[in-house]
Order: C-alpha cells, then structure tokens, then sequence
C-alpha cells in the first residue's frame, strides 16, 4: 500500500530513511552529524506544506519513502514543479516497493491542476533500474548535476 505520511506515527521510520538516504548519498558531511540534530532540523523543514512525504507500507511498516517539494518553477510560473529531493527503501521492503512508490509519485503528480514539471533525481551509485524506470514513466534525461562543499 502507499499513501501519505503520516509524521505523528510515521516519523520514525522517515528520518532513519532519510539518514540512509544521504549517507549513501556519498554526502554525510553536509548534514548534522548527531542524528538527533539532524531529526530536529528535518522535522522542522519538513512540516513546510512545500513539501510531501509518500510512505510504501508493508505487514503495516514503512518500507520505503519519497519525498517533494511542490511549488511554482521559478523560470514560468504557469508551471507547478514538482521535485524529487529524497527515497529510500528498507532491505525488509518488497522487491519492487521502490519502483511502485515512484510509480506512484508520477501518478500523483499529474493530478496537480494546471501544467506541472516533474523531477525525478538519479544518483551515480543509484540502482540501474532507476532511471529505466523513469523512461518509462515519459521523463526525459536533460541534466547532470555537480554538487560540492565550497572552501
């Protein structure tokens, strides 16, 4: 099943998905290294309506998670962009929960009213299968991104 977070029973299982997720990343420098530092800051940012959480649940668990930020594109504002910033997904999750889940969040975003641009995100050390997954899903590859901590 996938719906909406819940954060009052969900957040646990959120933000250790979120800690793996940036720690497998490759980037654990650029967030708090205390967990709970890191959870504080992440439950605040995330009570932002901007944002969206969308849980896969398994036998009642959070298995996997996605998370959005929705708002105006910047360049046009007739456009609703809709970007991925984060997933995650549990070894305990079903083999195609994650695939579901972003399945999930296409779907999702085409009931955005008006005329809306998705961005789904790959990692380099991503899952081959995730960018075939989002071919499919009619999302066209047109960026490489290059991030670093500037001294």
């Amino acid at each position: 099943m996938i719906r909406e977070a819940d954060f009052s029973r969900d957040w646990p299982a959120i933000v250790a998905g979120m800690w793996d997720f940036y720690h497998f990343a490759g980037a654990p420098g650029w967030v708090p290294e205390d967990r709970e530092t890191f959870e504080t800051i992440m439950l605040d940012m995330l009570r932002n309506p901007v944002f969206r959480i969308f849980l896969a649940e398994d036998q009642g668990q959070a298995v996997a998670g996605i998370g959005v930020s929705q708002m105006p594109f910047m360049m046009n504002p007739e456009f609703t962009m809709i970007e991925e910033l984060f997933w995650w997904s549990t070894d305990e999750a079903p083999p195609l929960a994650a695939a579901r889940l972003l399945r999930h969040t296409v779907e999702w975003a085409k009931t955005t009213p008006g005329r809306v641009l998705l961005m789904m995100k790959a990692l380099d050390n991503s899952p081959p299968g995730v960018e075939r997954s989002y071919q499919k899903l009619g999302l066209n590859h047109v960026e490489r991104t290059y991030i670093g901590e500037l001294l």
